[in-house]
């Protein structure tokens, strides 16, 4: 097969096609939980964009369950692909997006998972689209638009200055740029 963990059985814990496999199951998993989660908003808390309403045990477990139970994204589940880690991980950062619309503290973290979400597929790279069109309808609906500047100017240019330099790097790395 050329693998060196295969040939001499080092560190040989499942075939090479299972391991293949492997992520994108555990990504399944981790996506009916954080259906289950978000359902129950006990993932968010009180403090999302749409209040404090919660769904009951049984409706979020059918939720969960119902898309555990689609025959569509099972299959894709069992399939050596990235579709259900990009799904888990769009869903993920949109939770958590949610979750940032009225805490400050969350936009890191929304960062990181879509970075992360960019690190496994590029469909993640249009996601910011219907996130932005949220934000100014979220806004225009509540009459306010939060802009979250630094608080000094140094701050400003510190990150202008390290978005441009991530640029420079990007387009001396990627062959394509």
């Amino acid at each position: 097969t050329g693998c060196e963990a295969v040939e001499r059985r080092l560190l040989y814990v499942m075939s090479e096609s299972a391991a293949l496999r492997f992520p994108n199951a555990v990504f399944a998993a981790l996506l009916v939980a954080l259906l289950y989660l978000a359902g129950r908003m006990a993932f968010c808390g009180p403090m999302t964009a749409g209040g404090p309403g919660q769904l009951r045990r049984p409706f979020a477990l059918l939720a969960a369950v119902g898309y555990l139970c689609l025959p569509q994204p099972f299959w894709h589940a069992h399939l050596c692909a990235f579709d259900t880690t990009i799904v888990a991980l769009l869903f993920a950062t949109t939770v958590v997006w949610h979750r940032a619309l009225v805490a400050r503290s969350w936009m890191w973290p929304t960062a990181v998972l879509w970075g992360f979400a960019l690190l496994a597929k590029h469909n993640a790279l249009f996601l910011p689209i219907p996130l932005v069109l949220h934000w100014l309808v979220h806004a225009a609906l509540e009459r306010r638009v939060v802009l979250y500047w630094p608080a000094s100017a140094r701050r400003l240019l510190g990150g202008v200055a390290v978005s441009v330099a991530a640029a420079i790097a990007l387009g001396l790395v990627h062959p394509l740029l």
